[in-house]
């Protein structure tokens, strides 16, 4: 019975979602696809894009894969994080292996917190930290280290951190 009701619950939101579509103000978005946004410069050639994060200012962040293009592209790939205005015009792109850190081997989330600060995860086998940079790319700190996680009970090392937030109230790193 259990299962009958919430079948039957699916359909009814399916059908106000496809009811609601294409009414004057119905609550359903409507999305076109713009083939043109964004720009990206230098010929560059994204890999997977793994995560997205829209800051204060609504610029839009795009954390990419380089390592997945394959030989052909590596030459035109982009840096790992790019930096594009509500508009898609190309801000800034950073990102990468580099002094005093260690970059992840498969990068995964993106997140801008509400000081301003970019927050990096990797799912890689061995991403066992996440990394702080302020906006312009200066490495902040890292938590955790690569290869290193001892499991659940581990209070140094994180295991393929994949997302973080931070809560406003009391400026605490929540870490998925």
């Amino acid at each position: 019975m259990k299962q009958v009701m919430t079948a039957i619950a699916g359909m009814l939101m399916v059908a106000a979602v496809v009811m609601g579509q294409g009414k004057p103000g119905s609550e359903t978005p409507h999305f076109k696809v713009d083939p043109a946004w964004p720009t990206i410069p230098n010929n560059w050639q994204f890999g997977q894009v793994a995560s997205v994060a829209i800051d204060a200012q609504d610029h839009v962040w795009v954390l990419q894969r380089p390592a997945t293009l394959s030989a052909e592209e590596k030459g035109r790939a982009a840096p790992p994080l790019l930096e594009f205005d509500a508009a898609g015009h190309f801000i800034q792109a950073w990102g990468g292996p580099g002094q005093g850190y260690e970059w992840p081997n498969s990068e995964h989330g993106v997140y801008i917190d509400p000081k301003g600060f970019v927050w990096i995860g990797g799912n890689g086998n061995k991403d066992h930290k996440i990394l702080k940079f302020t906006k312009a790319g200066k490495f902040v700190m890292q938590i955790g280290h690569a290869g290193q996680s001892k499991g659940n009970a581990d209070t140094e090392n994180l295991n393929q951190p994949a997302d973080t937030f931070v809560y406003p109230k009391t400026n605490e790193l929540i870490v998925a």
